[in-house]
């Protein structure tokens, strides 16, 4: 059952709050990790993305956009469209990049300013055993430190719902991202890298090729 209630943020910003009754999850050195659909289900995403843009828009004042992709592992990509759809529910522009690694989406998003991304949440199973996926949260180029995590996590263990839903005409837009940013943008960096690196120290190096 969803129980709603009407509030109002201290900028004055009316938004709604949804309770949802889920497991408990805890965010470890970088990411809240689970078995997938049990321990961490796709309502979790729907709420770090919104708690994860609340605390993003607190903290520029201003409307925010979020960056969203996954990985390969199975059900990474419905957790990513859940995490989109939270942010965009509390008014954040969602760049959905699909399929991505942590590399590229990180270099793209805070290392080229045309992005003008402020967070990224990422989907990724990482290393863990196939049946486990987490949810990963960075802003300026790192992993969010405890003081963004456990703002996240509280918000979901008082289950306040943790969802924050911005008025009707103040939703955001999810914009999918075709993956020719590897290309245009990532790979070009590199290679660029590479070069200098080996002009610094006169090794043969590879190209990186897309």
């Amino acid at each position: 059952m969803l129980v709603l209630k009407k509030w109002t943020l201290d900028g004055g910003e009316p938004v709604s709050k949804i309770r949802i009754d889920l497991p408990n999850v805890m965010f470890g050195t970088s990411h809240v990790r689970g078995n997938t659909g049990t321990e961490l289900r796709a309502e979790h995403a729907l709420q770090i993305g919104a708690l994860f843009t609340h605390h993003l828009a607190e903290k520029h004042r201003r409307k925010v956009t979020v960056a969203v992709a996954h990985d390969q592992r199975n059900g990474a990509n419905a957790f990513a469209h859940a995490a989109a759809a939270g942010a965009a529910q509390r008014g954040a522009t969602v760049r959905f990049f699909g399929m991505m690694p942590m590399g590229v989406i990180s270099w793209c998003a805070f290392n080229h300013p045309a992005t003008g991304i402020d967070g990224v949440v990422l989907i990724t199973g990482s290393h863990m055993a196939p049946e486990r996926l987490g949810i990963m949260v960075l802003e300026d180029g790192l992993y969010c430190d405890s003081s963004v995590t456990d703002q996240i996590l509280n918000g979901l263990q008082e289950q306040c719902t943790s969802t924050l839903v911005a008025e009707p005409m103040r939703l955001g837009q999810i914009q999918h991202e075709d993956n020719g940013w590897h290309s245009n943008l990532y790979l070009p960096a590199m290679n660029k890298l590479i070069k200098e690196e080996k002009m610094k120290h006169g090794s043969s190096v590879l190209k990186l090729v897309f």
